[in-house]
C-alpha cells in the first residue's frame, strides 16, 4: 500500500514465499477496491489489454507528460538474457518501421524536447518506462510522442549493425556504474532472496551484452512487449476526450507477437532466523542493516487494509524521530539511523533497520540502534511522541491537498505509475487527506505500539554489515554483537520536552525607506531604513508556495583567495542549532510547521534559503532571521561535518567523477583556494572557531537582501520583513564590488594534458576538454550564442560517440557567471582509457567542421527548440525568478536576462554559431584534464 503516497520501497529488494510463487508483474484491467479512484483521473482499458490515465492539468500550461510503460524487466530476462531488458530500452532509440536509426532524437528536438531532461528511459526489475514530456499540447506534439510510443511498443527493427554499435554503450553504462556502493547493494539483494533470478538488477551481465544477439533481443521484446503488459499514462493541458480518442486510434492495433510468456517462479526461503553476511572494500558504504521478512498484505488496499497500514507507518515515525535524534548528539553512536518498509512482487513485507556508522564504530553504532529498537517495543511510545508524528504526517498530506491543483505535471504522472507498480488504487490528495482525519480520530496509543511490534516479527534479523575496513572476528563477531545487544541494559528514555519557539521579537519593526516597481516584471524593490533591501514578486505558479532566499555579505567576493576556506563544514551553520534551541529542540518546536532553511556559500553572498507556505511564512522568517542573528556553531555539528567530509575524500578514489568533482572547480579557476576542496590534512586540523571566526563577522555586519517570490502579497512580504530582517540594527558592512583585488580566471591553455588520478579503480576515465569564454554580463548575447554552441556541439559528439558504441556519457555544456567575467565551455565523456584518443580527435572533427560553417538550419532549430520551451518552463517557477531577480536591486541591468534572453535566442543564426566557435573554441587556449587510472 501507498498510504497517501509516502510509502516506503527497498531498492526492489524483493522477498517472495518459501515456496515456488508466481510473480503477477501485470494485469488487464486497473487495481479496484473499496478505494476510490481519484475522479480526475480517466482510467480505462483497450479491447487488446493495453491500459491507460489521462488526467487534464494545466501546470506547467501548454505541457504534457507521457509515459509508457511495459510491465517487464530484469526480473523477466532468461539466463542468456541478462541485461537484454536494458539493452532493448536503448534499441528502442536505434530505429522502427517508420524511424530511422538517428531520427528519434533529432524529431523530438524539433518540437522542443531535450534527449535526457525531457525524453528518457529506465529499466527496473520488474517495468520499462518511456518518457516523453512535451513543451506543447498541440497534436503535432501528442502525434509524435503516441507515434513513438507505438513504434517502441510493436515495431522495433532491432537491427544487426544498430545492435552491435549499442552493445558497447550499454556495456560503457554497465562499467560506469559498477561501483562498489553499487556491488555492496548487489551482495546484499543475493543475501536476502538466496535466488538468482529474483536478485537480477537490471545491468546484466558483460557477456550477454557483448555479444549484443538480435535472437535473443527479439525473442525478450516478442514475449514481453505486448499490449497486455504495457499502460499510457498522459497528464498535462490536454482534452481528455480528445487525448483518449488518440489512443485507440494509435494503439487498438497493436498485437502481441507469438505466445505469451508467464512471469517467472520464484523460490526464495522466507522463514530463515538470524544470519550474517559482511562485505568490504574501498568506497564501501559503512552501514549495517538488519532485515525482517513477513508474508505480504493482500494487493490493492482496502479501507481496512489502509489504516492498518498507515498506524504501522506513524509507528515507525515514531522510532525513526527516536533513531534521528539520537544520531544529533554529541556522542553520535551512529552517523544515521531508520526503519523503512515495503512489499516487492506482491509477495513479500520486509522491514529493514539501517544504521549507519563511523569508521572503526560499527559494533557500538549496531548494538546502541538495536537497544534502542528493544527499548522503544518494550517501554512503548509516548502520547507526546504519537502527537508529534500525527501532526507532521498530517502536515505532509495538508500540503498536497493544498497544492494539488498547481502540482506539475510530472509529479503526477509518477504517482500514477508509482500506484500501478504498487498495485494500488490511485486516489485523489483531497480523499487522503479526509481518510487520514478519519483513520486517526479513533488512534490509540495501543494501537500504535502493538503496530510497532508486529513490525519486527517475521523471519530473521538477516544482518548485512558493509564497509571500508574488514569487520575484526568477520561474521561471528556482528552476530555476536547482536546478541549482547539482547543482554545490554535498555537504558532511561529521556522524556522529550518541547520547548517554545524564542525567536518572535527582533526589535521594532522596520520602516521603509523607498519602493520601486519594475511593472512588466511585476516585481518591487523595498529599502528598509536600517539597510535592508526586499525584493518581491508575488506569483501563482504553485498554490500555497513561497520561496524565500536571504543574501548576507558578499561570498567569495570577499574570501582568500590564497588558502583553503572551511567553507566545506557550511552546513554546520544549520546543524548546529541556534544559541537558545539545538538542531533537536528545533525539530520539536516547528513540528508540523511547513518551514526549512538551508546555507550555501555564492560567488556574491552567503545565502539562506527556504521555501514555506503562506501560514508559515512569518515563522519562516524567524527560522532565518534567528540563524543569521545567533548560530550556535556547536562543536558536535562540526565533527558530524568533518566525518561526511572525511569519508568523501576516502571513498573518492573508487570514481572518476568523484574526484573530478574535488579537483576541477580549482584547476578552472587557476589555483584559486576559494574553489579548492579540503584535503585530509586541512579537514583533520579545522576547528570550530575557524568557521565561526570566517562567518560571524559577515553574519553580525553584512549587508542583506531578501528575495521573496511566490503565492504571497507585496504587503505581506514587506510585514513579515519589516518584523524581522527590518528589525535588526543598521549594518555597517558594504556589498563587495568586483575588482581586479577578488577577481577569478581561467588557466592559460596547455597543450599537455592534467591527469587526475583514481587509486581505487582502472577500468573507467573522464577525458575533459574546456576553453575559456567571458561572464553572462554585459554581452548576454554572446552569452546565449555561447550556450546554444554547447548544445551544438553536445549534440554531436553524443551521435558521434554514441553512434561509434564508445561511450555511455558524454557532455558538452557552456557556464557563465553572474557575478565575474568569467566563463567556460566543457566538452566531456566517460570511457574507457582506451577509448581516451577517439574522444579528443572525434572532439576536434565536431569543433573544425563546425568553425568551417558546417550548421544547417536545422541542427539549428534542434538546439534552439529545447531551450526555447526549457525557457518557458522555467518562468512558470519560482526558483527561475528568484535566480533571475537576485543582485538586481544593485545592477538593474541583469533584469535585460529575463527580457531579452528569448528574443536574443530566437534571433541567433548559424553564423553567430560559427562565429562563436572561431572565436572561443580555439586549441590555444583549452586545457585538457582525464581523470583515471595510473597511466600504465
Amino acid at each position: 500500500m501507498n498510504p497517501f503516497n509516502t510509502r516506503a520501497t527497498f531498492l526492489r529488494t524483493a522477498v517472495v514465499a518459501a515456496l515456488l510463487i508466481a510473480v503477477p508483474a501485470f494485469a488487464a484491467e486497473w487495481p479496484r477496491s473499496d478505494l476510490p479512484p481519484d475522479p480526475t483521473v480517466t482510467f480505462g482499458t483497450l479491447p487488446n489489454g493495453m491500459r491507460y490515465a489521462i488526467r487534464h492539468n494545466a501546470t506547467p500550461s501548454g505541457e504534457v507528460s507521457v509515459r509508457f510503460r511495459i510491465a517487464a524487466g530484469a526480473l523477466q530476462e532468461a539466463p542468456q538474457q541478462r541485461g537484454l531488458a536494458h539493452f532493448l530500452e536503448h534499441m528502442a532509440f536505434r530505429g522502427s518501421a517508420k524511424v530511422k536509426d538517428g531520427e528519434y532524437s533529432r524529431m523530438l528536438e524539433r518540437i522542443g524536447l531535450r534527449f535526457g531532461s525531457d525524453t528518457n528511459a529506465s529499466t527496473g526489475q520488474e517495468e520499462t518506462i518511456y518518457q516523453f514530456d512535451l513543451p506543447r499540447s498541440d497534436d503535432a506534439s501528442v502525434d509524435t510522442a503516441f507515434t513513438l510510443s507505438r513504434e517502441i511498443a510493436g515495431n522495433l527493427t532491432i537491427a544487426a549493425d544498430a545492435a552491435k554499435a549499442e552493445s558497447g554503450v550499454v556495456g560503457s553504462e554497465l562499467r560506469l556504474r559498477d561501483v562498489p556502493s553499487f556491488q555492496s547493494g548487489l551482495v546484499r539483494l543475493e543475501f536476502l532472496l538466496q535466488d538468482k533470478r529474483a536478485a537480477q538488477l537490471p545491468h546484466g551481465d558483460a557477456a550477454v551484452i557483448a555479444k549484443g544477439s538480435v535472437d535473443d533481443l527479439r525473442a525478450y521484446y516478442h514475449a514481453y512487449y505486448r499490449p497486455e503488459r504495457a499502460t499510457l499514462v498522459v497528464v498535462g493541458d490536454i482534452d481528455v476526450k480528445k487525448i483518449e480518442a488518440k489512443i485507440r486510434q494509435t494503439f487498438s492495433d497493436w498485437k502481441g507477437v507469438g505466445p505469451a510468456i508467464a512471469d517467472p517462479a520464484l523460490n526464495i526461503p522466507r522463514n530463515r532466523g538470524l544470519e550474517v553476511k559482511t562485505f568490504t572494500g574501498k568506497g564501501v558504504s559503512n552501514t549495517v542493516s538488519l532485515t525482517w521478512m513477513q508474508a505480504p498484505k493482500k494487493m490493492p488496499s482496502t479501507q481496512v487494509t489502509e489504516r492498518e497500514q498507515l498506524v504501522e507507518m506513524i509507528a515507525l515515525r515514531v522510532l525513526n524521530r527516536r533513531y534521528q535524534e539520537e544520531s544529533l548528539t554529541p556522542e553520535r553512536p551512529f552517523t544515521r539511523a531508520g526503519v523503512s518498509t515495503g512489499q516487492s512482487y506482491d509477495a513479500v513485507r520486509m522491514t529493514s533497520l539501517t544504521v549507519g556508522y563511523q569508521p572503526g564504530h560499527w559494533k557500538t553504532a549496531l548494538i546502541t540502534a538495536e537497544k534502542m529498537r528493544l527499548a522503544i517495543l518494550e517501554t512503548s511510545a509516548s502520547q507526546a511522541e504519537l502527537d508529534r508524528a500525527l501532526v507532521e504526517f498530517r502536515a505532509g498530506i495538508e500540503q498536497r491537498a493544498e497544492t494539488v491543483a498547481t502540482r506539475p505535471s510530472r509529479a503526477i504522472v509518477g504517482s500514477i505509475l508509482q500506484a500501478l507498480e504498487d498495485n494500488e488504487v490511485y486516489t485523489s490528495d483531497t480523499r487522503d487527506l479526509a481518510a487520514y482525519d478519519g483513520y486517526v480520530r479513533t488512534l490509540t496509543l495501543d494501537e500504535v505500539n502493538k503496530a510497532l511490534r508486529a513490525a519486527f516479527v517475521g523471519g530473521g534479523p538477516l544482518i548485512f554489515a558493509s564497509g571500508e575496513e574488514a569487520f575484526e572476528g568477520g561474521d561471528a563477531a556482528v552476530q555476536a554483537a547482536f546478541v549482547e545487544a539482547q543482554k545490554a541494559d535498555r537504558g532511561v528514555v529521556a522524556a522529550q520536552t518541547v520547548k517554545p519557539w524564542p525567536y518572535t521579537d527582533f526589535g521594532t519593526p522596520g520602516t521603509v525607506a523607498a519602493t520601486r516597481t519594475v511593472a512588466d516584471l511585476d516585481a518591487t524593490y523595498v529599502r528598509f531604513a536600517n539597510g535592508v533591501r526586499l525584493t518581491v514578486k508575488p506569483t501563482k505558479f504553485r498554490a500555497n508556495q513561497i520561496e524565500v532566499q536571504v543574501k548576507v555579505g558578499s561570498g567569495r567576493l570577499e574570501l582568500p583567495r590564497d588558502r583553503i576556506n572551511p567553507t566545506w563544514a557550511g552546513g554546520t551553520v544549520i546543524s548546529g542549532g541556534l544559541k537558545q534551541l539545538t538542531q533537536t529542540e528545533i525539530s520539536r518546536t516547528l513540528a508540523g510547521r511547513q518551514v526549512g532553511t538551508g546555507f550555501g556559500v555564492g560567488e556574491d553572498g552567503f545565502l539562506f534559503s527556504g521555501a514555506t507556505i503562506p501560514r508559515d511564512l512569518q515563522l519562516q522568517m524567524e527560522v532565518m532571521a534567528a540563524y543569521v542573528r545567533e548560530p550556535a556553531f556547536r562543536p558536535d555539528s562540526f565533527e558530524r561535518a568533518r566525518t561526511a567530509y572525511l569519508e568523501r575524500l576516502r571513498n573518492a578514489g573508487t570514481s572518476p567523477g568523484a574526484v573530478m568533482g574535488l579537483a576541477m572547480p580549482e584547476i578552472l579557476h587557476d589555483g584559486d583556494k576559494r574553489w579548492a576542496s579540503a584535503g585530509m590534512a586541512e579537514v583533520e586540523a579545522a576547528r570550530i572557531e575557524d568557521l565561526r571566526d570566517l562567518l560571524m563577522p559577515v553574519l553580525a555586519n553584512g549587508p542583506i537582501d531578501v528575495t521573496i517570490v511566490g503565492d504571497v502579497t507585496l504587503q505581506q512580504a514587506i510585514d513579515v520583513t519589516a518584523r524581522t530582517f527590518g528589525a535588526f540594527a543598521p549594518r555597517t558592512g558594504a556589498r563587495i564590488a568586483t575588482s581586479a583585488a577578488n577577481t577569478t580566471r581561467f588557466p592559460a591553455g596547455a597543450k599537455e594534458t592534467t591527469r587526475l588520478v583514481t587509486t581505487d579503480q582502472k577500468g573507467q576515465e573522464i577525458a575533459v576538454v574546456v576553453w575559456p569564454t567571458q561572464g553572462r554580463f554585459p554581452d548576454l548575447k554572446a552569452s546565449i550564442t555561447l550556450q546554444i554552441l554547447g548544445t551544438v556541439v553536445n549534440d554531436r559528439l553524443f551521435d558521434r560517440l554514441r553512434g561509434m558504441g564508445t561511450v555511455y556519457s558524454a557532455q558538452v555544456g557552456a557556464t557563465s557567471s553572474k557575478v565575474f567575467d568569467y566563463g567556460y565551455v566543457q566538452a566531456l565523456a566517460q570511457l574507457t582509457p582506451a577509448a581516451n584518443a577517439v574522444f579528443h580527435e572525434e572532439l576536434a572533427k565536431i569543433v573544425s567542421d563546425l568553425q568551417a560553417g558546417n550548421l544547417t538550419e536545422d541542427q539549428l532549430t534542434r538546439a534552439r527548440e529545447p531551450a526555447l520551451e526549457a525557457l518557458r518552463k522555467a518562468r512558470e517557477t519560482n526558483d527561475y525568478w528568484v535566480s533571475v531577480l537576485d543582485d538586481t536591486e544593485y545592477n538593474p541591468a541583469k533584469l535585460e536576462l529575463a527580457r531579452q534572453y528569448e528574443p536574443i535566442l530566437r534571433s541567433l543564426t548559424a553564423a553567430d554559431i560559427v562565429a562563436a566557435a572561431k572565436k572561443y573554441l580555439t586549441d590555444a587556449k583549452a586545457i585538457r584534464v582525464s581523470v583515471g587510472p595510473p597511466a600504465s
